[in-house]
């Protein structure tokens, strides 16, 4: 009513109210609240109280039907003394982190040391963004579980409104710390203040200098001419920062990021290049660093960048040294036909909802070219509540696009600035209905060429309909012309016939057979065979049987990855100790169990992962902490790993990463020999960052016959003292 209010409640505070209150009672309304609202300067409301006083209640002040269920969660806390506020997030939903349940929640941020603690909205509402030091703007520090951010209302932010002040510090940026002897580094430098504000660096005062290695600074650019690990200091006066380099030895092969390149006349293109040197490790290498060379006249390449200049077909090379990369390159020329000049009626109007109001007529008011041009009005003044759409319905189902067109162009005279969409709807080669953008905001007045990419469309497909789309709740009418429908197509020459050579392949310098004069001292051999299921045939039993007999007589130690019992190679192995991934440990004679076990045998220590589901985590939650402790406490010269997978089968790829990154780290750090052995379908081996991964296949490899088991292979690793050396040899050879 007009002065007046609405009283609403229900259940009991209902039965309280008419109990109390009589038509015609004089009511006064006060509003108290505990803390007094009027004192405090921000509040924000949450959930459930995880933390009072110290203490998780037994039961949550709000518990949702799912609060047993792990999901993403948001929680603020404050410490006992009231000096420290929480911001906590603590992502689920995802492989990385399946999230917490309240009660965890709650103990978490008890553990953290807050005395009062709210759960906050959580799930794909749980977000957390900072700016890191030397920034200017924020970035989400989390990872949603939607994928994407979501729009939250709910939210708590801290801002300074400090001053900025004289520069304290300064941080050193670059794109890899990583690089190549004789190659090229840029670092940058970001500053900041005492209060924590950006501070913006003027680089030509920054004086630069490296220790560690050895090597030359042009204004910001190093080149090592040592190999090693080295630390890059900048400084602006006695303000200074340093920064952790590690300078490889030469590359010896490259790697392009692609093998194929296809580029229209006028394009260009920056490869990236991926340096190995000798013993696996990589580093990016910048383009200008390279020699380049062209096999033909249809391009060139300037600072690192190949430009089309003509149509042709050959490749581009890429050296440094002896190390050699090759990319086949076709360049087509970029034509266009005009398929549609709008000089005479062809097509219709359609509307989205059908009662948008609207035409589609041939005008001569605006062209081009010719003597007319396509009108398309519209009136997007009602059903604002919905998107709304005016349509050009080509005529006999549209235009044909070939698998040559990569592009649709259409000149557009509009007669205001709206936020409307201007589209084009398609069919494709499988019939299904794609959608290209020629402008997502019609921000001119006037006659604009615009164009639609036709990138990922199948074709050859067929466009059907062109329209201005609004979905914003806009009241908007008015009218756009259309003239000369272009296709833009591209016909690249075939690059059958181009003869381009092989990358420099990369050779393992422990890839070596060597003499052997027995088992003293820290030397040994021992032979290394995948098997996945026992032999099933009489060429495989033979094969088993000369393995193990290859073992018990000539070598001192065997082993065997894969999944099955291994029972035919364990047993065949007489009083030599059998590796197996399914035994306990280096004396089984018989294939037991998947357990964890690790033994030492001379100067080496041989580990057993159990990854029988393909995982380490998974297959066995202790078994993570016992490999690092057993890494850390070996004090010889090499470690020799056994799984029955590849890491790369790993489910979880954030373990697979975890698992080479401890590896790399580990060889790094200790200079001992590491070396990983997984039953595959090939017989090869992978050295990665001074790792090396060995994939053996054994028996279950294609072309093996009773007349021929060549391609029936075994790891024969040798080693004396620190030096290891393999060989991939046919299980029948002497």
């Amino acid at each position: 009513p007009e002065n007046g209010f609405i009283v609403v409640t229900r259940s009991e505070g209902a039965k309280k109210l008419k109990s109390v209150f009589s038509v015609g009672d004089g009511i006064r309304l006060e509003i108290n609240t505990t803390p007094d609202w009027n004192k405090l300067k921000m509040s924000l409301s949450g959930s459930a109280i995880l933390v009072e006083n110290g203490v998780i209640p037994e039961k949550f002040s709000f518990e949702a039907s799912d609060i047993k269920a792990r999901s993403p969660k948001t929680a603020l806390g404050i410490s006992k003394d009231g000096k420290t506020l929480y911001f906590v997030t603590v992502d689920g939903r995802q492989t990385a982190s399946l999230g917490l349940t309240l009660r965890e929640m709650a103990e978490f941020m008890q553990s953290i040391g807050a005395y009062h603690a709210i759960n906050m909205d959580g799930g794909g509402s749980t977000t957390m963004v900072a700016r890191p030091l030397g920034e200017t703007a924020v970035k989400v520090m989390n990872k949603p579980s939607d994928g994407v951010v979501r729009t939250v209302i709910n939210g708590i932010g801290v801002f300074t409104s400090a001053p900025p002040a004289e520069l304290v510090g300064l941080i050193i940026e670059t794109d890899d710390r990583y690089m190549f002897t004789n190659t090229t580094r840029a670092f940058r430098v970001k500053g900041y203040d005492k209060n924590l504000n950006p501070i913006e660096v003027d680089q030509s005062l920054v004086e630069w200098s490296v220790s560690g290695v050895k090597g030359t600074f042009e204004g910001n650019v190093f080149r090592p001419s040592t190999y090693g690990e080295g630390t890059i200091k900048a400084s602006i006066g006695d303000i200074s920062t340093t920064k952790r380099i590690s300078v490889l030895s030469r590359p010896v092969t490259l790697t392009l990021d692609t093998k194929t390149l296809k580029l229209p006349v006028g394009k260009s293109k920056t490869f990236r290049i991926i340096g190995t040197n000798p013993r696996g490790y990589k580093a990016t290498i910048n383009p200008e660093d390279l020699e380049w060379k062209v096999s033909g006249d249809f391009g060139s390449v300037v600072d690192g960048a190949f430009t089309a200049e003509k149509r042709g077909a050959g490749y581009i090379e890429a050296s440094f040294g002896d190390a050699r990369a090759y990319c086949a390159v076709s360049v087509a020329a970029e034509t266009t036909k005009v398929i549609e000049r709008f000089e005479e009626l062809k097509g219709s109007f359609q509307s989205y909802p059908a009662t948008i109001e609207g035409e589609y007529t041939i005008s001569d008011e605006q062209k081009v070219s010719g003597k007319s041009a396509g009108k398309l009005v519209y009136d997007f003044t009602t059903n604002t509540d919905v998107t709304r759409a005016a349509y050009w319905l080509l005529p006999e189902g549209g235009f044909v696009l070939d698998a040559y067109t990569h592009k649709i162009g259409l000149h557009v005279y509009n007669d205001h600035e709206n936020s409307g969409w201007l589209r084009a709807e398609l069919v494709d080669a499988d019939g299904k209905r794609q959608v290209v953008d020629f402008a997502r905001v019609m921000d001119w007045v006037g006659w604009k060429y615009v164009e639609a990419s036709l990138d990922g469309i199948k074709k050859p497909a067929r466009i059907h309909r062109i329209y201005l789309v609004q979905v914003n709740p806009d009241m908007d009418a008015g009218s756009l012309y259309f003239d000369d429908l272009t296709l833009v197509s591209d016909s690249y020459p075939s690059l059958e016939g181009i003869e381009v050579p092989e990358d420099t392949p990369f050779i393992d310098e422990a890839n070596k057979a060597v003499s052997f004069k027995g088992a003293t001292g820290d030397s040994f051999r021992f032979g290394v065979m995948g098997q996945s299921r026992e032999p099933q045939n009489d060429v495989e039993k033979r094969l088993v049987k000369v393995f193990a007999d290859k073992v018990t007589k000539y070598l001192e130690v065997g082993a065997v990855v894969g999944s099955g019992s291994h029972e035919s190679i364990t047993g065949g192995v007489k009083n030599k100790p059998v590796i197996a991934t399914h035994s306990v440990d280096l004396k089984s004679t018989r294939a037991t169990d998947y357990a964890y076990s690790v033994t030492d045998f001379k100067n080496s220590r041989f580990i057993k992962l159990d990854t029988r589901k393909n995982s380490l985590r998974l297959s066995d939650p202790d078994q993570w902490e016992k490999f690092l402790k057993d890494l850390q406490s070996f004090k010889g010269k090499n470690v020799f790993i056994f799984m029955e997978n590849s890491p790369e089968t790993f489910t979880d790829k954030l373990e697979m990463e975890l698992f080479k990154k401890t590896l790399k780290d580990y060889r790094f750090d200790t200079l001992k020999n590491v070396c990983v052995f997984y039953k595959g379908s090939e017989n090869k081996c992978t050295l990665e960052d001074g790792v090396r991964y060995f994939e053996t296949a054994g028996y279950e490899v294609s072309g093996v016959t009773s007349k021929d088991t060549s391609n029936a292979q075994y790891v024969l690793v040798t080693v004396k003292g620190s030096e290891v050396t393999y060989v991939y040899k046919p299980i029948e050879s002497s």
